[in-house]
Parts: structure tokens; sequence; C-alpha cells
């Protein structure tokens, strides 16, 4: 089970919530769930007007187990693709321009030109301390994908207050890792 719990920092205005696009009721106190919720809460203020709503979706994560890595060597391998796409290209389907290893994280620095290029990110993350790590992804207006153990983490979908961003539960060690990205213009 979790709870949910809204800090007003606006006193003279009523915080109201739906759970699951049920019935709108006034926040007084925290809010358990036990299962996937989405929760939703607008403001309103003496006049009965609202502000607008705000949704997040909250989903059960397991922790997930780390990999067994013999001899982890420093920095993430690279591929890099030129071509001209609307929408995140399907890797599997090209075949890469260049290739190396990373050992800052400036996308920048692989890239062989200005726009219409994507670059494909791997290797391994290592996690100190077992629990709930919190993932950020900054592609402004391109498109980029963050994976660990392969499952999706962040993308242009999991936006929280502007930034892309997303959430999951690790053991300590070796997570393995994809990042993919792509500069449109």
């Amino acid at each position: 089970d979790a709870q949910i719990e809204f800090n007003n920092k606006f006193p003279n205005l009523k915080a109201k919530y739906r759970l699951n696009n049920g019935e709108e009721k006034e926040y007084i106190d925290s809010i358990k769930i036990s299962e996937a919720s989405e929760f939703s809460f607008v403001l309103e203020n003496e006049k009965n007007e609202y502000s607008a709503a705000e949704t997040r979706s909250f989903t059960k994560s397991i922790l997930q187990k780390a990999s067994k890595v013999k001899k982890p060597k420093a920095g993430l391998k690279y591929k890099y693709y030129e071509g001209m796409w609307e929408s995140m290209p399907d890797f599997n389907q090209l075949k890469e321009k260049a290739e190396g290893t990373a050992f800052d994280f400036s996308i920048r620095d692989q890239a062989l030109r200005e726009d219409n290029w994507a670059l494909v990110y791997t290797g391994y993350i290592k996690i100190e301390e077992e629990g709930l790590k919190i993932f950020r992804i900054n592609a402004e207006d391109d498109d980029c994908r963050f994976y660990i153990n392969e499952k999706l983490v962040a993308d242009k979908n999991t936006i929280i207050k502007g930034q892309q961003v997303g959430a999951v539960f690790l053991k300590k060690g070796y997570h393995p890792v994809r990042i993919e990205y792509f500069e449109k213009e």
C-alpha cells in the first residue's frame, strides 16, 4: 500500500481530488492506495473557481534485481546514426555510421552534424544503495527513451512539471541501461 499526500501551500484554497475518475472529494488527509491508480486534483477558491487539473499516475513497482557483471568497464558504448525521422527510428532496421565508448555524458561529443542524427547508448549503471531511483532526461524538442533492465523508465510521455521523469526500484549492483536519443532539428 502507498499514501498520497498533497501539500496545499494556499490556505485560502480548497484542494479537491478524484481517484481513478471517481467522485470528487475535498482533500483533508493522506489517501491510501493499494493498486495502480490515477490521482487528479484541483484547487478551488471562495468563488467556486477551479484551477486546471493536475493528474498523476501511480503504478506498483517491483524491486528489480541487479545483473552479475564480472569485469565492469568504464563508459557507455554508443552507436551513432544519421537520417531524417519524424519520430524515434527503429534502430534494429538501421546501420550505424559510427560507434565507440563515451566516458562523459555529453551527447553532442558523438554527433557528427547539427541535425538529423540519433544515438543509442548501452552499458551498465552501478547502484550503490537499494531503493527508489528517479531519473530525468532532457530531450527538449527532440526525443529520448531511457531503459533499465530492458524496461522503459522515462520518455516523452513521462512528463511531470515539464520534465521527462521516471522512477524504478533497484537492488544494489549493476543494471543494464539503454538510452535512445534522436535530434531532428
